[in-house]
This record gives C-alpha cells, structure tokens and sequence, in this order.
C-alpha cells in the first residue's frame, strides 16, 4: 500500500514537471546588459505563451536564468527594475541572491546554476508594456549577470486590455 502511495506520488511530482516545462517559453527575445562575471546560457518564462510575454493579474510568474559562473562568488545581491521609456524604476524584492532564488552559494568558477524568481502579478500591478532588467552582483559591487526581457501586463485572464 506504501509502495503504491509512493508511486503515485512520484508520478503525480513527474507530471507537475513535465507540465511546468510545457508551460515554460525559451526567451530568445531578451538582452545581456552587461554581464561580466557568469554567461547566460538560457531564460525561462512560465507561464508564456508568445514573445513577449503577457503577464495576466492573478498569476505567478516564474523565470529560471540559467548561467554558467566565470569567477567563484560566496553571496550576490539582486536588483530589479522595470524600465519604462527608459528610466528604470526599482522593483522591491529580495536582494540576497543565495536566499529564496535557487542559488546554492557558493558558486564555483565553470558552474551551471539556476537563478529563480518567483513573482505573484497583483490586480493593482500597472497594465502597461516594459523592458524587466535584473542584475546579480557580486560582493565587490561587480556585475555577475545582467539581463533585460520586454513583457507586458494586462488584466485577468478574463480581459486583456492594456493601458499604455
């Protein structure tokens, strides 16, 4: 009765992620804005279904940034911003990258890691167009990574109109 409990529950797990990974888009359509400590191999964007991505009120948002680590690095600290008609705008989130994002520090020089953030779009979130942009630095105050990814925001999945 165990073993069956417990293969239903692997298989239940094995589903959430093969589902989760349909649901994931490969972004091709976002920007290294200066990374000079990891390379960005891959951005990941759950839900989306087309570029860019159209983040409906009352969802979760997830991206995973894969990277591979240039220089050895103990902590790192998250910056975010939404950039609109170019002036970045700074998000509140976290800033400790080895907390709550994925990341086992230290990362080790020729490492692949992920960065994950997770990010609930609430009702009163603005329905507009922009570019996202986030930065890891180091310690030091030196550039990990930097990317930028346009998205929109729109209303609930039961409207998708869009202030501009």
């Amino acid at each position: 009765m165990a073993r069956d409990a417990l293969s239903l529950m692997s298989f239940a797990v094995l589903c959430a992620v093969f589902v989760n990974s349909a649901l994931a888009k490969n972004i091709t359509d976002y920007k290294d804005c200066g990374s000079k400590g990891a390379t960005i191999v891959r951005l990941d964007i759950s839900p989306c279904e087309e570029e860019p991505c159209n983040f409906k009120t009352g969802t979760t948002v997830t991206g995973t940034l894969t990277f591979v680590a240039k220089e050895y690095f103990t902590s790192g600290r998250v910056k975010a911003y939404a950039v609109i008609e170019g002036v970045d705008l700074p998000l509140p989130i976290p800033t400790d990258a080895c907390q709550g994002y994925g990341l086992t520090c230290p990362i080790n020089n020729g490492q692949t890691a992920n960065f994950v953030i997770k990010q609930e779009i609430q009702a009163d979130f603005p329905k507009v167009k922009l570019q996202l942009k986030g930065e890891v630095m180091d310690p030091q105050g030196n550039m990990l990574f930097c990317f930028e990814v346009p998205i929109q925001i729109s209303s609930s999945a039961n409207s998708d109109s869009i202030d501009y």
